[in-house]
């Protein structure tokens, strides 16, 4: 296997056949070889060792090899052009014939699991809500509001802090970020300052706003701690650069997928954000895209889900436009119209002409239900639509809208079908009054919304942009899988960037899925031809966006289009982990990502230079601790697949699986013997020579697809499986033959169970998480599942009633818990009595997987992150006592002081001097004596050393306090 990686960034360029562009540069780069070194007397050996690959590492040697041999004619830096024939490239026969085989089964073969967002989303809310049940966003308000009331940790430092909503960002950064900061999530907002263009601000649907000050060459993170993280649209105020707005809530699927809280504005160049109140309503759950008047900056309009609202005092109030079309059911409220209401998206889009007054407003609705075009020439007072299914004479689904610069009145209407096809490209030169067909889409043989490589990936409901080029109203960028551009209004359309790339290869590579397209504001279509695209991989540029497209549509790696992207990913660590664990060393570590692949970084090359291993959504990861070139990987559904070079290259490892799991499915290596892992679909699976083999193992009693699974530290013969039914087996002769598992379930509240974590020093000590509201969110055994008891803790010391999806048990202090739920990490240092929240320097942001890690006395946790990428924190410190005296505000010799100090339960309660009166070793114990107080017992190894030096302190504190009293000072003392 040639190292990939490792070569030089090179790009295939060249003439297409029959036009008579220019010849330019064939390749470009460092220079591979010399023709003296060519040898085609090579070839066939390598093409037949080719097909026994795995494909995409096939098709990466293959493409290292043809550089290598330079088909036949070795070039070098500054070697003349090949002539150009009909055949696009001057290739040999045999390899133009190898790669029309390769792409001919690529196409046989079903698509790669690469982008499937559908079915992601659909795994989003079936851990949240019962089948056919909305995500309930006001139970993320309430669980946020409880969340700022709970007294703040520091595992890093065991220092405690006040909550959040007596002091807010007094939080400490002690967690660390380990990226990737150059592997983007999925981005829908981007927004760039007129009069600072190097000043960018991106919207990650699950990782809050960041800000750029170099053109992307760096980002950070803008107010982690807003109540919500999903952002899909921002908006740069035109009359002041520096107010900002941004809509949260992703609404353009047939259910409710990231959740939203409403507007939220920033006054001082995003440095901090509030919400706006008007917008803290259902009707601000999903707000898709924001507008302001060219008119008046103080009139601003939304496109929701429940349809166009309008302010005109920049966001203190609104009102609703336009209301969601396909909520419109003759008669009152009812269930026919809820339903209606239930299959639209609301409305998608809406942008405002530059130049009309009053404002001429458009906007879009449709998606799954077909709806259209909506036009309003008085400032949104009334409205027509101007382009449906039956004007357009396809089904009208979701649309999006684009204006060019340079005629506004001439606008374009990219328009996707009910199934999320190319259902066409409309052109309007009136500003929206009439509209005419410029490209018939998939009905015309070019269905731009599908994979180019394969059929069935109809994406327009998800991704879809457009955008005109500011200087010539007839060339224009749309954007679904890949990106496209067209010269002459819409009437040809070419192939402009290649997802299917390798990336340290070709500079035509950009990520799938588009979502916006941006021209940068000095862009004059001849100095500047700079362009930026957000899609599922975070942020691109393109520096050269006139340069030459490619007029076909297939997987061919010869005749490229010449257009350049750069990743902007620089720090911008918006990565959406599913699952991720440490190498033993702590200084490695990988995880699967949504549509990014499973992706490894390490200490030595730092956040921003993570790479990718294994392509596809990325599920769940285990690494050898015995031999850590051994990695695990998997993509969806049970697809599990194996490296034996660190992650160079995998092959499948499920061979005698026969059965379906989740989306993205479980499977676990035990902690005891790395040749042995589990996984499950309806039944158990497991093997016991890492992979090359699997048997089922056993038969549950009742239905449902396993959800969670464990396997005891230290006993092979104990592990335990959830099903998506709420049930939890577990069984004690694991690793026999047939294997026996108990419903062990009694006393759990059915609920979808989302991790099982058995205890490190006890193997009837289990604990279950809930990903589902109301019900408990992490449950207790300590015999083995006979009883069950909820650790949920009471009144503002409880978790919040939140998702909770993993869990994670200190190896040397067994009753510290750390829980990822949808908002970020809590903690318990008492076995779940009492919990707070774990968020120094950690965002509110849905936390997937959490691992703890030991090696060279250290104990640390990493959590991975579905937004904000991958965390890690030292939890080795102790927690120590924090101390506070406070005596009777009265400025008298005789005021009474009142100390409080924190020690484990486990702990014996000593002091020297000695306290009057008598101390109760409990969790919150109280000491009475001449020297009157409460005295509640703190956290710490050794309380004994502890309690002596509280002692010590509160002898001086009552010598300090008798002369503050002689000299008439106050009393009260505050012990840090």
């Amino acid at each position: 296997m040639l190292p990939i990686p490792h070569l030089p960034r090179l790009r295939w360029v060249g003439t297409e056949a029959g036009e008579n562009a220019p010849a330019r540069p064939w390749i470009q780069g460092a220079s591979l070889a010399s023709r003296r070194s060519c040898s085609r007397a090579t070839l066939p050996g390598m093409l037949n060792a080719l097909e026994k690959l795995p494909r995409w590492r096939a098709v990466a040697a293959l493409i290292a090899a043809i550089l290598g041999l330079a088909l036949g004619a070795c070039p070098t830096r500054g070697a003349a052009p090949p002539e150009r024939s009909a055949t696009r490239t001057r290739v040999t026969q045999d390899v133009q014939d190898l790669v029309a085989r390769r792409i001919a089964a690529r196409r046989a073969r079903p698509p790669a699991p690469h982008d499937k967002p559908r079915e992601a989303l659909a795994f989003y809310l079936e851990k949240r809500v019962p089948p056919g049940e909305s995500l309930d966003v006001t139970r993320y308000r309430a669980a946020m509001a409880h969340s700022a009331r709970m007294t703040r940790y520091a595992s890093g430092t065991g220092a405690r802090l006040e909550p959040a909503a007596q002091a807010p960002g007094r939080s400490g950064p002690v967690w660390e970020a380990l990226g990737p900061g150059n592997v983007g999530g999925r981005t829908r907002a981007l927004a760039i300052r007129l009069d600072l263009p190097s000043t960018l601000y991106a919207g990650s649907v699950g990782g809050g706003i960041w800000k750029s000050t170099d053109a992307g060459d760096s980002w950070r993170a803008l107010d982690d701690f807003l109540p919500n993280l999903a952002v899909s649209s921002l908006l740069i105020d035109r009359a002041d650069p520096t107010r900002l707005y941004a809509g949260t809530g992703e609404g353009y699927y047939n259910a409710d997928a990231i959740r939203g809280a409403g507007i939220f504005a920033s006054t001082d160049a995003g440095a901090s954000w509030q919400r706006l109140e008007a917008t803290a309503t259902t009707a601000f759950q999903y707000v898709n895209r924001l507008a302001q008047s060219p008119n008046d900056p103080s009139t601003l309009y939304a496109a929701t889900r429940a349809g166009l609202q309008r302010s005109t005092d920049r966001g203190v109030s609104w009102t609703n436009a336009l209301e969601n079309p396909s909520a419109r059911v003759a008669g009152p409220a009812s269930a026919a119209r809820d339903a209606a209401a239930a299959t639209s998206a609301g409305l998608l889009e809406v942008i405002v002409h530059p130049t009309r007054s009053p404002d001429l407003v458009l906007a879009t609705s449709g998606s799954f239900v077909s709806d259209g075009v909506y036009r309003s020439t008085d400032g949104g007072e009334s409205w027509t639509r101007v382009l449906d299914s039956t004007s357009a004479g396809v089904a009208v689904g979701r649309t999006v809208l684009a204006y060019a610069p340079s005629v506004p009145d001439t606008i374009y209407a990219a328009v996707a079908d009910t199934d999320g096809a190319a259902a066409g490209l409309f052109r309007s030169t009136d500003a929206g009054a009439s509209w005419t067909l410029r490209h018939g889409g998939a009905a015309a043989g070019l269905n731009w919304l599908d994979n180019v490589c394969f059929s069935g990936s109809n994406q327009g409901w998800y991704d879809l942009a457009l955008a005109v080029d500011p200087v010539n109203a007839n060339r224009l960028w749309l954007g679904g899988i890949d990106l496209f551009r067209s010269d002459d209004g819409g009437a040809t359309i070419r192939h402009a960037s290649y997802w299917y790339l390798i990336e340290v290869l070709f500079n035509s590579y950009a990520h799938a899925d588009q979502h916006l397209i941006v021209f940068h504001p000095g862009y004059d279509g001849a100095a500047n031809t700079t362009v930026y695209f957000a899609n599922d991989g975070g942020l691109f540029r393109s520096g050269n966006a006139l340069a030459a497209t490619d007029s076909t549509f297939d997987c061919n790696i010869f005749g490229l289009a010449d257009v350049e992207y750069t990743n902007l990913n620089n720090g911008y660590g918006a990565t959406q982990f599913y699952h991720g664990v440490p190498f033993p060393d702590g200084r490695t570590y990988f995880g699967g990502t949504q549509d990014n692949g499973t992706v490894l970084g390490t200490d030595a090359d730092g956040a921003d230079d993570w790479r990718r291993v294994h392509s596809g959504d990325g599920g769940y990861v285990a690494v050898d601790a015995t031999n850590t070139d051994v990695l695990y990987a998997e993509t969806t559904d049970i697809s599990i697949v194996k490296s034996t070079n660190g992650g160079s290259s995998f092959k499948p490892a499920t061979t005698g699986i026969s059965d379906t799991g989740l989306f993205i499915n479980p499977f676990t290596m035990s902690p005891n013997n790395s040749q042995i892992l589990w996984t499950g679909g309806y039944k158990p699976w497991r093997t016991t020579n890492a992979g090359a083999q699997w048997e089922q193992a056993g038969t549950f009693p009742g239905g449902g697809r396993v959800t969670a699974l464990a396997v005891a530290p230290g006993n092979d013969a104990i592990a335990a499986m959830a099903t998506s039914s709420g049930i939890v087996y577990r069984s004690a002769n694991a690793m026999d033959a047939a294997p026996a598992w108990s419903d062990v379930s009694a006393g759990l509240p059915g609920s979808r169970i989302s991790w099982i974590t058995i205890d490190p020093n006890d193997a009837d000590v289990m604990y279950v998480t809930h990903s589902r509201f109301g019900a408990g969110h992490v449950y207790r055994t300590t015999n083995g599942g006979g009883e069950w008891a909820v650790i949920d803790g009471s009144g503002d010391t409880a978790l919040p009633d939140v998702p909770a999806h993993t869990l994670a048990v200190h190896p040397e202090i067994p009753d510290q818990l750390y829980v990822g739920t949808d908002l970020g990490v809590y903690v318990t240092l008492d076995g779940g009595t009492s919990w707070m929240v774990e968020n120094t320097g950690f965002a509110n942001v849905v936390t997937e997987s959490l691992a703890v890690q030991q090696s060279g006395g250290r104990v640390r946790l990493f959590a991975f992150t579905h937004g904000r990428g991958a965390f890690r924190t030292d939890i080795s410190v102790t927690p120590t006592a924090t101390v506070t005296a406070t005596p009777t505000r009265t400025p008298v010799a005789s005021a009474t002081p009142t100390a409080t100090m924190t020690v484990p339960s486990t702990a014996i309660a000593t002091a020297s001097p000695a306290l009057p009166g008598t101390a109760t070793a409990t969790p919150t114990a109280t000491a009475t004596g001449s020297a009157p107080g409460a005295v509640p017992i703190g956290t710490g190894r050794d309380a004994t050393l502890h309690a002596i030096i509280i002692g010590i302190a509160l002898s001086a504190l009552r010598v300090r306090r008798a002369r503050r009293a002689r000299r008439g000072a106050p009393a009260t003392v505050f012990l840090r």
